[in-house]
């Protein structure tokens, strides 16, 4: 969403910031992680990365993680975030192994997420198409 604000809307990071505070403090909104989201609300606010990688980032600090590995420039530019060089130069084999095992558990969750919204697209897409008696 903050990217679309961005990107397509033309938002500057305080209006987006303003959006996403509004939205997490709707009532009518049910937020899973609200305790992350308004964390990563603030780390947005003071960080060059985007809102998605703040949320990351949170996320994992507030499962124990030192720091979020990251490609994104903006997100590499604040201590909250690695690039995937600097992780694994000088990682023994076994981190490394350990490594590709989460990014395999990683894909998988994304392949099940993926397989959900086409199953959900299709269901709006044969609700859509019925027509009424």
């Amino acid at each position: 969403m903050a990217w679309v604000l961005s990107k397509a809307y033309g938002y500057a990071k305080p209006q987006i910031a303003e959006v996403i505070q509004q939205i997490l403090i709707t009532k009518e909104f049910f937020i899973e992680d609200a305790e992350n989201a308004f964390k990563a609300l603030q780390l947005y606010q003071k960080k060059p990365a985007g809102f998605a990688d703040c949320f990351l980032a949170q996320t994992h600090q507030s499962m124990g993680a030192e720091y979020t590995v990251s490609f994104d420039k903006k997100a590499l530019k604040s201590h909250l975030f690695h690039s995937l060089s600097t992780v694994l130069n000088g990682v023994s084999r076994c981190s490394a192994i350990c490594f590709a095992l989460s990014f395999g558990v990683l894909n998988d969750f994304i392949n099940r997420i993926y397989s959900a919204i086409c199953t959900a697209r299709f269901l709006l897409l044969i609700s859509m198409t019925l027509k009424p008696c």
